[in-house]
């Protein structure tokens, strides 16, 4: 416990639309693959029937966010490319199929961090 303070995402998964294997089966996933492509996962709890898990808070919101405003520039969405597909060849080389690309699962950083979420077994 310190003093410090970092902004979070919550994702909430409910058991009983997933089902206690699945929910398990997402969490381990995401606490084993961990890369500077991935959304990192923190913690998880359990609160009712439903399980939160605390990510990773990308400031730049999501690619869908951002191509619904403006235009991107064509070096900005080659940059967006290759960090996805870095992404997805570290996904590929653990055994783990993302199922789910999409500009909505394509999250941005004002660094100019470019991470995958949403990906689950």
């Amino acid at each position: 416990m310190g003093t410090s303070w970092q902004w979070v995402a919550v994702k909430e998964l409910y058991l009983q639309h997933q089902g206690c294997e699945g929910v398990l089966k997402e969490i381990l996933l995401m606490r084993e693959n961990k890369n500077a492509n991935i959304v990192s996962y923190l913690k998880s709890y359990l609160v009712d029937e439903a399980v939160l898990l605390v990510l990773e808070y990308m400031d730049g919101g999501s690619l869908a966010d951002v191509v619904t405003v403006r235009r991107m520039a064509v070096g900005h969405i080659a940059t967006v490319c290759r960090e996805c597909l870095q992404g997805l060849a570290f996904l590929h080389a653990e055994q783990v199929i993302h199922r789910d690309i999409k500009s909505d699962n394509i999250l941005l950083g004002w660094d100019g961090s470019v991470r995958l979420g949403g990906y689950s077994c």
